[in-house]
Parts: structure tokens; sequence; C-alpha cells
């Protein structure tokens, strides 16, 4: 836990750092799939002392909005600060040069490290960097976690081993996407309603573990997600039940004639089982049940996500709603750190004086959808703003049209379809698309996306 003492250390050493012109070192994570809800507020059931002295020791923005719904795209918009649709660096769009904001901190004398898992992305990023350990992404049934040597891993290679000052260490994990309980200490309602929130408490012990090694006088320490998840509410017994039955589908699968109908006679019980649970749901709720990432929906399930820095040029704990954006990270990081912005075309800009306590205008977010295929781009686009969300088809406005007033309907269950509100969010969304035709973008190549398509295949999101 961070003492209030250690705060005024905090303040005496940045002082001193600044007159003698020490850059912070910066420590940058992002969890895979982190739902805001779970993490903090009334429906969390997840254990995490550590998540929360940050929370309370820190600062903490409870609105910061992801630009997408797909790790890829979502990671680009934070190291770019840029938002895809400009930058055209997306989940497979990435083989070109572009410029992020680690690049500017080699030119400024940083030494970079990483760990993250093998997407091809992470390899063209971290690529130049001084160190860089990566883990095996595997199946969706044996995902790569902390207990599993990666966080020791982490301690031993990094956060407890004399980097090259000043240093930027960027972590990637993917510890929540586990589909069991992969800390079996943590396989207890006490830790949490389901796996999903159990992983999140098991998660959170190494977030203490990180915090031990590093020392925050300084180090600025930047926790977020790529992106939000569809976490169902249901029992333990289900979510076993679906998955055993599933996995015997699987195994029996690989026969010719007599494997197909136990696998398919699995998946419609299992469906059925899910229906059942949903029955009672509100709407919402059942979104968790029927709805997928990179699909037809930008609800706030998958984009409002979490935002914590503690550390170095933190002088003050506070909480702050207003809506800030993916894009907004680096720039944010940069004027604690005292560090320059030489690049004019990111779209992102500091939450610095949001932190000081002036309140500029809020700034509009662009999000849009992932996509499965490697040579489109997602099938869905839209707005969000503290007020209303708006999103509707990339190709068509007049198609899936969804508008809501997050403040009367937060959980976005009624479409208002308001004609003169539409009007307004698609002048405002198409200032961006507008915006986003004077930048040159990418394209694919048939090798390229041959190469996608197994790096798709790995990570389960086709089969």
């Amino acid at each position: 836990m961070v003492s209030n003492l250690l705060y005024e250390h905090c303040a005496l050493i940045i002082t001193i750092n600044v007159m003698i012109d020490m850059k912070p070192n910066i420590f940058l994570l992002t969890i895979d799939s982190v739902r805001a809800e779970r993490f903090y507020g009334p429906k969390k059931s997840a254990v995490t002392p550590n998540f929360d002295s940050i929370i309370k020791n820190g600062l903490f923005f409870t609105q910061n909005i992801a630009s997408s719904d797909q790790t890829g795209t979502s990671i680009a918009s934070i190291f770019t600060g840029r938002y895809p649709i400009n930058s055209g660096v997306t989940q497979y769009n990435f083989n070109f040069d572009f410029v992020t904001f680690f690049d500017e901190l080699k030119k400024m004398g940083y030494s970079l490290y990483s760990c993250t898992h093998d997407l091809l992305m992470f390899k063209k990023i971290t690529k130049n960097f001084k160190q860089h350990l990566e883990y095996i992404y595997a199946k969706k049934n044996s995902y790569p976690h902390l207990d599993n040597d990666l966080g020791s891993k982490i301690l031993k290679n990094f956060l407890n081993k004399k980097m090259d000052e000043p240093w930027m260490f960027y972590c990637h994990l993917v510890d929540l996407k586990d589909p069991t309980i992969w800390a079996k200490d943590f396989d207890d309602k006490r830790f949490g309603k389901t796996i999903y929130d159990r992983n999140l408490s098991a998660l959170d012990t190494w977030i203490g573990k990180f915090l031990e090694s590093i020392d925050l006088t300084n180090t600025l320490f930047v926790i977020t997600t790529d992106h939000g998840e569809y976490v169902t509410s249901s029992s333990d017994n289900l979510e076993k039940s679906i998955r055993k039955i599933s996995n015997v589908g699987k195994k029996f699968g690989f026969l010719e004639s007599i494997g197909k109908k136990p696998f398919a006679t699995s998946l419609k019980i299992a469906r059925k089982m899910k229906q059942r649970q949903a029955e009672n749901l509100t709407l919402s709720e059942k979104r968790n049940y029927f709805l997928k990432r990179a699909g037809t929906a930008l609800f706030d399930d998958l984009v409002k996500v979490p935002l914590l820095f503690i550390g170095y040029g933190i002088k003050e704990p506070k909480i702050i709603s207003s809506q800030v954006r993916h894009i907004d990270i680096f720039p944010t990081i940069f004027e604690f750190a005292g560090l320059p912005i030489t690049n004019s075309s990111i779209d992102g800009k500091s939450n610095v004086p949001l932190y000081k306590g002036i309140k500029p205008d809020e700034s509009s977010a662009y999000i849009e959808a992932g996509s499965i295929d490697p040579k489109k781009t997602g099938a869905v686009i839209g707005l969000r703003t503290s007020n209303y969300k708006y999103f509707r088809s990339r190709n068509n406005p007049k198609e899936n049209v969804n508008l809501y007033d997050l403040q009367k309907d937060p959980k976005e269950e009624h479409n208002i379809l308001d004609a003169e509100l539409i009007k307004k969010m698609e002048e405002k969304l198409s200032y961006f698309i507008e915006k986003s035709k004077s930048f040159e973008k990418n394209k694919i190549n048939d090798d390229e996306a041959i190469e996608l398509e197994k790096e798709l295949r790995k990570m389960g999101y086709i089969v």
C-alpha cells in the first residue's frame, strides 16, 4: 500500500529531478479485456487490494474510451496517439512505416524494454527495443499467465533488474482471457462471482509484486487495457458444464461420421443451457451471452475501460469522471514526465489539465469495431460523448443505427433513434471520416493476408 508520506517524498524527488533535468522511468501495462464495472464500482466482485490502493492513492479515470474493441487496432491508437481511421494502423494493417511514441522516447535517450505475446503487430513495434521478452499466444484453452513463470520472468528480466535509465517498459498481459481459473487458490466465490472476476483477483496479487519492485519516486506506472469484454453472469457450474460439453464435442469432432454427431449435440445442449440462463436477464445482461467483439455493436461493455496513473508526477490522488480517450494516454504521460511532443499529427491531447482542475471542452471519442477478415475494416463506426453513444454501419449511415442517452440509460438498453440528435452526431462523425481521407492508407497484400489468417486461427477468432 502507498502511504501519504510516500507522496510527500515523491513530490520532493520530483522537484529535485526537474532541477537537474532527470527524466523519469515509465512503466506502461496493458491488461487484455478489462471490463470497467468489473474493475470498479457496485458490480465489482473481485478482491483487488492493490488495484484499490492505486485508485485511492493515484489518478484514476473512470470514463476512459478505447478506440476499438480489437487488440491491435486499439493498442495502435495508444502508441500512435491517432485514431485508426486516420493512422491506418489496425490489427492487421501495420506493415508500413508509422511513428509511435516509443520512437519519440528513443530519440530522447530512453532505453526501451517490453514483454508481450507473439502478435505480429507487437513484433513490429518492439523490433528495435533494447530487450524484448516474447511469450507464445496459445489457443483459447491454454493462455499463458503470470503464475505460469511469466510473472517471475517479468520480475527477473526487468523490474528486479537494473535497466538502463531512463527506461520505458511496456508489458501486455492476457490473464483475463483464460476460460479457466489459472490460480487455483482463487477458485472460490470469496474472490469473485465468475471465473473472470477470480482471475482478476489473482492478477491483482502480481500488481502488488510489480509495485514492490519499482521506485514510484522516479517511475510513472500506467495501467489500462486494450478493450472490454462480454462477461457472463452465470454460475460456476453452468460455466464449467458448457466448457466440459464443448471440450468433449471438440475431442470427438476429429472423428469422422461417429464424431460429428456428439459434437453437434454438445453444441446444441450448450446453446440451450445458455438461452435458459439468459431468459430472465435484462437486455444489457443478455448481450454478454450472445454478442461478440469485432461484430456489429460498440456498447460500453467493450469500449469503456479503466485507466490509472501512479508515481512520478502524481502529487495528490484524484478520481476523474470526465471522458478521456486511449489516444490521450501518451500525451498525458509525456506532460507528467516533462517531455515535449514533436509530432503535430496526433489526435490525442494531454489530460494533465483535468488533473490540475482545469476542465476544457470535452472531445468526442471516435470508436470502431474490429474485423475478423484481414482485408476488411470493421463493420461498425461511431462516436461517444459523456451524454450520448452513437454507432452505425461503416458503409451505410442508414443501417444498424444506434443512439443511446448515457445519462438516462447508462446500460444502453433503449435505442432512442432521435432524428435530430442522429443528425448532429452524424455531422460530428463526418468530420472524422472526411479528415481520414487526407491520409494515405496502406493496403494488405495476399501473402500478408495468409499470415494474418494463421494468426487469427491461433487466437481463436476463426476455426
